[in-house]
């Protein structure tokens, strides 16, 4: 997979998942956080200040 950057890889803790044994969308932000400092990295965009971000989620019901 040459010219894929890996941005996050880490271990879900039982106290992030749900009763059914998901992960819970609380923690999927921490992981994209992560994640975006790793693309930015990747990217050669390091910057010492935190760049703002917008994170826009919708939940849709597919089932209806």
């Amino acid at each position: 997979m040459a010219g894929w950057i890996e941005t996050c890889r880490s271990i879900v803790a039982p106290l992030e998942c749900d009763t059914t044994e998901h992960f819970t969308i609380a923690y999927y932000f921490d992981r994209l956080a992560d994640a975006a400092t790793m693309m930015a990295d990747g990217l050669g965009l390091r910057d010492p200040r935190p760049a703002p971000r917008y994170f826009e989620l919708r939940f849709v019901n597919l089932l209806q």
